[in-house]
């Protein structure tokens, strides 16, 4: 997948460029295809390879665009995964990791994929927004709600943190 990355990185970094470079300037234009990037690079396995590449990328620009405009804003604080009440994702089980997986087979394909990424790839609710279209709160109240089912289907000795 790396191999896949550089080359769209070769291909299009340039036409990126132009495409943020009207609103940022050029630095802020390369700063926000660059972030991109390693974005990319960094939860490749987030690619959901049935749509093209262009589409998740396209995602990643939009985010770190978004970023970058926040943090034009002396008032903008970035909300951290504390602030959201959400730790880091269990250790689980044998048996138990496979009761989740097909829990979160039961869902709906936005939710399970913020599931699947936030339990078994250790992504954070940060990370799950910068690679998906959901926002940090409904990232949030995804784990909140699932956590909820998994306590009220197991009790709250399931080792979910609250």
């Amino acid at each position: 997948m790396r191999d896949v990355i550089e080359q769209h990185y070769v291909e299009n970094r340039d036409r990126y460029i132009n495409r943020y470079k009207r609103r940022v300037g050029v630095h802020g234009a390369e700063d926000i295809v660059q972030t991109a990037f390693e974005w990319a690079l960094k939860w490749a396995s987030s690619y959901n390879r049935d749509l093209p590449l262009e589409n998740w990328f396209s995602m990643l620009l939009r985010n770190a665009f978004i970023l970058c405009k926040r943090n034009e804003l002396p008032v903008y604080r970035t909300v951290e995964e504390e602030d959201l009440g959400v730790e880091d994702s269990p250790a689980f089980n044998e048996h138990f990791s496979r009761e989740v997986k097909d829990l979160i087979s039961t869902k709906k394909e936005g939710a399970r994929n913020v599931l699947y990424l936030y339990f078994f790839q250790n992504y954070k609710p940060a990370e799950i927004h910068k690679v998906t279209e959901h926002s940090k709160i409904a990232i949030t109240m995804i784990l909140q709600r699932f956590k909820q089912e998994i306590r009220a289907k197991y009790g709250d000795e399931s080792d979910m943190r609250s």
